[in-house]
Parts: C-alpha cells; structure tokens; sequence
C-alpha cells in the first residue's frame, strides 16, 4: 500500500544527482517558454538544443557518479542534489547565452545564410 512513496524516495536518494540535472532542464525550459511563448521555430531551437547538450552531457556523468555512489556516498549525494540542481542550471543558461551572442554576431555581421534555398 504505502511501497509507492518509499519505492520513489529510495529512487530519488540513489539518483539525486540525476534529479537535480533533469531538474535544472525542465526550470530552465520553463523559464525560456514563459519568457517568450511567441517564439519560433529557430528561436525555440536556438535555447533548446543549447541545454538538451549541457544536460546530456551532464546526467551522463550523474548517471556514473550516482551507479557507482555506496550507501553512505548515497546520503551525500542527495545533499549534493541543489549544487547539481544550480551547476547545471548555470551552465545551461550559460551555454545558451553564448550561442545566442554567436547568432545574432552572425547576423550582424552580415554573413549570408549557410544555405541559401527558397521554400
């Protein structure tokens, strides 16, 4: 009856590295949308493929860390859950920012389309 609950929180203390990066993407994703929910496709793209990089990159090394963690590793790394949570989200929004700047120099500095077609 009550195994539900302890199944996730036991999960949730054996993994909360990999919580705290998913966590950090999906506040991330959230704050982009509601910033500008009239954004299109390349807009959208411009923020989410910058964070879907950090983040996989990242839960693959949270993923090592939390597999190979004993049980008292386990109890330090759900204390480790909010530096993880605000690294990632750092980063994230670092990384974003910087390919944002490298668009919008590339179309400052005039430089033609990489491929010119017409739909």
């Amino acid at each position: 009856m009550f195994t539900l609950p302890i199944r996730s929180f036991r999960w949730s203390t054996e993994n909360a590295r990999v919580l705290g990066v998913a966590g950090a993407l999906v506040l991330f994703l959230c704050l982009k949308v509601r910033a500008d929910p009239q954004a299109d496709v390349f807009a959208v793209l411009a923020f989410v493929l910058p964070a879907l990089e950090v983040t996989m990159f990242a839960g693959i090394f949270a993923v090592y860390k939390d597999s190979i963690a004993d049980v008292e590793d386990r109890l330090r790394g759900l204390a480790a859950l909010p530096i993880w949570f605000g690294l990632c989200l750092a980063i994230i929004w670092l990384n974003a920012a910087f390919v944002r700047a490298g668009i919008d120099a590339y179309v400052k500095l005039g430089v033609p389309p990489a491929y010119d077609f017409t739909l």
